[in-house]
């Protein structure tokens, strides 16, 4: 083989792989291609506006990412989700946005300028709030429709059109400038007569509030002070309640839980309340039938109550009398003789029990 047709070969060969890395990069960057790192999270849109795949994504304007795909899936609802999904974009995001993409980060479809290409720009959230995971589920900010904002345009022009007209003295109830602008000079020379007339009072008036003012400003100026006081107060009060009630869920469980035990209570307690109505009937029946019989024995526990107390009175005389010494038993036991001899009689019997029945 010659030298030139080997260098021919060698070129054509260097030609052909440079039209292939040639080809291979552009496939790579209008395609949905990308080496980097990066994450899926998901977008919910009622409507696309000409959102396609590989359109760019941004967070604050910054490249962050592309779309990676637009499905239509025409109101169904998702099973994590509470609404329903009319266009799902599949957002890739790079892993630089993993950190700062928060659970209430928002999505919106805008275009670079008035005829630009759709891309989805992302307001990251809160940095306060947890970091979205990989496979979050957000839902979108519709785009406005052009047609609608042509619609609301159209109407605000008919509006104005109607108003020019009404000026114009044309419509069914025209505008009379010439009419309008003499009321208003009518009107302020009538305010201007009745000022110069009463001026003096008028400014008596003033000069008596500005009295008032001066000689109460400190007055004044207190109560301001106690008025802010007050806020404070009201609002330092307020956050400790917030502190100890929260948002009043607890509170209301509390009244929830104290209705239900009440209506149970009330279940329970309405049966009782039915015996013991009847028992209570049944007792006033019973004390009906036997009221002679029971004022018969109440009088017999009264006389005998009465008797009771006649014969404790004639005991605790009894006792007394016996205690002073007087009457048999009294001396009995208050002489010392009659003791010492029932003594020795008690011994008596104890040496010789038979004396009892003969004597010696």
């Amino acid at each position: 083989m010659r030298p030139n047709e080997t260098n021919i070969e060698l070129k054509v060969g260097a030609l052909v792989l440079a039209a292939v890395g040639i080809l291979i990069a552009f496939v790579l960057v209008l395609g949905d291609f990308s080496l980097k790192r990066g994450f899926p999270v998901y977008v919910d849109f009622d409507n696309a506006a000409g959102l396609k795949s590989g359109a760019p994504v941004r967070i604050s304007g910054i490249p962050s990412g592309l779309v990676r795909s637009v499905d239509y899936l025409g109101g169904m609802k998702d099973e994590k989700t509470a609404w329903p999904v009319y266009v799902r974009v599949t957002v890739w995001l790079d892993e630089s946005a993993r950190e700062v993409l928060h659970k209430n980060a928002s999505f919106t479809i805008t275009t670079q300028g008035v005829l630009g290409e759709p891309y989805v720009e992302i307001n990251a959230g809160d940095p306060k709030q947890p970091v979205a995971v990989e496979g979050t589920i957000f839902k979108g900010i519709d785009p406005p429709s052009m047609g609608m904002l042509l619609q609301s345009a159209y109407k605000t022009i008919g509006g104005l059109q109607e108003v020019l007209d009404r000026v114009n003295g044309r419509g069914a109830n025209p505008i009379h400038i010439d009419t309008f602008v003499n009321n208003i000079g009518s009107l302020a020379g009538t305010l201007d007569e009745r000022i110069k007339e009463n001026k003096e009072e008028i400014d008596s008036i003033m000069a008596n509030v500005d009295g008032v003012l001066k000689e109460n400003r400190d007055k004044i100026d207190n109560i301001f002070t106690h008025t802010e006081k007050a806020t404070d107060e009201f609002a330092k009060l307020g956050t400790a309640l917030n502190m100890g009630v929260g948002d009043g869920t607890n509170v209301r469980s509390l009244i929830k839980s104290a209705d239900k035990t009440m209506s149970g209570v009330a279940k329970e307690i309405d049966p009782v309340m039915k015996h013991a109505s009847s028992a209570l009937a049944s007792a006033d029946g019973i004390l009906t039938d036997n009221r002679a019989k029971i004022d018969k024995s109440i009088a017999n526990i009264e006389k005998l109550t009465g008797h009771g107390a006649s014969a404790a009175a004639d005991v605790d005389a009894m006792v007394s009398k016996i205690k002073a010494g007087e009457g048999t038993i009294g001396k009995f036991f208050k002489d010392e003789e009659v003791f010492e001899d029932m003594r020795e009689f008690v011994r008596e019997l104890k040496r010789r029990p038979w004396r009892i029945i003969w004597k010696e």
